[in-house]
Order: structure tokens, then sequence, then C-alpha cells
């Protein structure tokens, strides 16, 4: 799928585990660059 991510910046917050990470996963792999954060 094509979501015209590429090089766009995407914010992902409690990416640990779950949804956030596999959201973070999903755009990293349609070519954005993504900034997140993993609570303890």
């Amino acid at each position: 799928m094509d979501l015209q991510l590429k090089d766009k910046l995407a914010l992902v917050t409690a990416s640990s585990k779950g949804v956030g990470r596999t959201i973070a996963e999903k755009l990293l792999e349609e070519g954005a660059r993504v900034c997140y954060h993993q609570f303890p």
C-alpha cells in the first residue's frame, strides 16, 4: 500500500508494544521518518 508517506515525519507515543509499536513499524515500512517514545 502506498500512503505517500516517504520522507514525512510521524510522532508515535507509547510505541514499546501493542498498537503503538505496530503503527510505528507500518509507518517505517511506508517510508516515513518516525520519532517515537517508549514509556517504561
